[in-house]
Order: C-alpha cells, then structure tokens, then sequence
C-alpha cells in the first residue's frame, strides 16, 4: 500500500520546506491531502455505527481505530494494545459515548484528545442508539497526534461538528457545520490547514456497514492557506463488510479556481484523486479493512 496520509509523517523524516511549498500551491502533495477530508468524512459515517457499523445501537469496537492505525504500520500488536488500554472508548453514559486518547504516547508519537459522539434519541438514559426518523448522532473531534517535529490536530470548528439524522426506516443525512485539520511544525508552522463542512447535507443509505450508500449533497472543503474551495458530491459511494470506509463510488467537484476535481474510489481505504490537470493516488490515514 502507498501511504501518503498525513499520519505516516510521524514515522518518517522529510524536508518541512518542500511540505510547505506544496501546500501553498497547486501540488499533488495537496490534492491528496485535499482527498483526506472524504476519507474522514466516510470513516465518521461508520464510527457512529461502532464495531458492526450499525447505526441502532452502538456497540463498542473490539480493536480500536488507534490501535488499528499503529497495526497498519507495522508496529507489534502488542505494543499499539498497550497504547489503546489508556486510550478508549467509554461507556454510554446519559447517551453520550467519548472516545479519550489520555496523552497516550507510543515510540515517542503522542495522541492526546477526544472524540465525543452525542446520541439524541428524544430519552436521556444509558443507551446510545438511533432507531426512529428524527434520531440524530453527533459527532465532535477535537485531538492531537504529534512526535515533537510535526502536530497533526483534528478540531471541531463548527457548533455541532458532524451530524446523522434519521429520516426513514433506510435512509440518513448527514450535515457538518465545521471540522478542521492541521498540521503544523516545531516552529509552529503550517504545513497544511483544511476545513471542511457540508453545503447541503449528504445524502446516506443502509443502517449497517454492508451495502451502504452515501449519494448526493456537497461537502465544502477549503485550503485556508491559500482560500481556495473545491466543493464535492458523491456519487454511488458505496461500503462493505470489509471495510470501514466506502470500497467505491465516486466524489465529483469544482474548485473556486476553475477546475474540476474527481476522487474515485478504487478499494478500502484507497483511490485517486484528479484535480484539474494533476492526478496522484490516495490512501486515506482513517480507513482501513476490517
């Protein structure tokens, strides 16, 4: 697997000055970075859905997403379990599930932070679950990873964060008022900035994992470092039991600049990214098979 994602930069060294460039300009180095913001909206749709990517009733994952990541660069299991036992899901408490990395540091990479997503069954109780037309899940990032060179940070921008809402026995929405992610360097120097959020909310598909479909609506995604906007819509973006993001479809946009932009998606947690006259291959740092 070629891994360009944002996370592999914690695990090798490379030159912050050719990153930085490429960010300010029109570069394959930033379209696949570009493309990371689909892959994280596609992760989110399954996490709320947790181990069976069920959106009824939440059930905890076995191994966790972390876990799964240090697993994917070929750290010892054991080692990234070590990792994950100070940093997991809680229980469901007053419909509330957070996700609390606890400052959790692995071969000197730190992951600090939370992921909290917010069940709004109409009853406030233990059980998270989403079963009725009008049930909504929430979900709010807000964590760091960073090994002392480069910080990699996921925030919440927006007022809500992410959104699912039911809204037939089948079918979903899903809306985002706000979400960012950085990456800076130990100077506290961008290297890359992209904020994402929906201008009309996506349309979802298929309460579990296997066979759903994520169609229509646009997501927004900004370059705050040079303002451009490309805004996307999926088209047949479709999921598997085997993976925790969609193993096909395509994403169709155009950018403020002009130019059209494509992500397909060619398998789990890969795809290529067009836009205008360049083209690179992606594999997106939040998926992976299951």
């Amino acid at each position: 697997m070629k891994i360009t994602s944002l996370l592999f930069m914690f695990f090798i060294t490379f030159s912050c000055g050719d990153s930085a460039n490429e960010s300010n300009t029109s570069s394959t180095g930033t379209i696949v970075e570009q493309s990371q913001q689909l892959g994280e909206v596609m992760s989110s749709v399954d996490e709320a859905g947790g181990n069976t990517g069920s959106f009824a009733f939440y059930k905890l994952p076995k191994r966790s997403h972390l876990q799964k990541i240090m697993e994917t660069f070929v750290i010892a299991p054991v080692y990234a379990a070590t990792c994950n036992l100070a940093s997991s899901f809680g229980t469901c408490t007053n419909n509330v599930i957070t996700r609390s990395f606890d400052n959790c540091t692995l071969f000197g990479i730190t992951f600090d932070g939370t992921i909290q997503l917010t069940y709004d069954d109409a009853t406030t109780d233990n059980v998270c679950a989403m079963t009725t037309a009008g049930h909504s899940i929430t979900r709010q990032p807000n964590f760091s990873i960073s090994n002392g060179v480069y910080t990699y940070t996921a925030t919440t921008a927006g007022s809500n964060g992410q959104v699912i809402t039911q809204t037939g026995s089948n079918t979903y929405t899903f809306s985002n008022d706000g979400t960012r992610r950085v990456v800076t360097d130990a100077s506290n120097g961008t290297v890359y900035d992209f904020s994402s959020a929906t201008t009309s909310d996506l349309g979802i598909t298929g309460a579990s994992r296997d066979g759903r479909v994520i169609d229509g609506g646009t997501i927004r995604i900004t370059n705050n470092r040079i303002s451009r906007t490309c805004d996307y819509s999926p088209e047949n973006v479709t999921y598997d039991s085997t993976c925790n993001c969609a193993v096909s479809g395509i994403w169709n946009g155009s950018c403020s600049d002009g130019s059209t932009a494509e992500l397909e998606i060619t398998g789990c947690g890969e795809g290529t990214i067009t836009v205008g006259s360049l083209s690179d291959s992606v594999s997106f740092d939040r998926c992976y098979d299951i």
